[in-house]
């Protein structure tokens, strides 16, 4: 199973109806393709036939559908997969190069005291 974390950013990959069964807080809230941030992890028993299987539900961000007896509904991870950024998506450096251009015509500066090989030498010796 995938190691999932609260504060993970992850995307819908299925808002459709399973086992041909629509859930009302599905219709409503998730999208398949948009990104979601969980919020709480739960474990649940599910049961098929006689097999019994623990799954994991997430409680996202923002949504807070409740069930008739006050209850906070979770959706079932399996309708999730970890947002991953692919392979070629560009990534936009141009802070840390406008950054450096500043540093480069001088416009920041360091004070000496950050920068010991700048500090004065006196009498022949180095300040510590």
């Amino acid at each position: 199973m995938r190691g999932w974390y609260v504060g993970q950013k992850i995307v819908c990959i299925n808002a459709q109806p399973i086992s041909g069964l629509r859930n009302r807080f599905v219709d409503e809230h998730l999208i398949e393709g948009k990104v979601y941030t969980i919020r709480q992890i739960l474990a649940f028993k599910f049961m098929s036939g006689n097999k019994v299987s623990e799954r994991l539900a997430f409680r996202l961000d923002g949504i807070v559908p409740h069930l008739i007896n006050g209850i906070e509904y979770a959706f079932f991870h399996g309708r999730f997969r970890p947002l991953e950024p692919s392979d070629d998506e560009d990534i936009d450096i141009s802070i840390f190069l406008d950054g450096l251009a500043e540093v480069n015509r001088g416009l920041v500066r360091f004070p000496a005291r950050e920068t010991p090989e700048l500090e004065p030498v006196e009498a022949g010796r180095v300040r510590a």
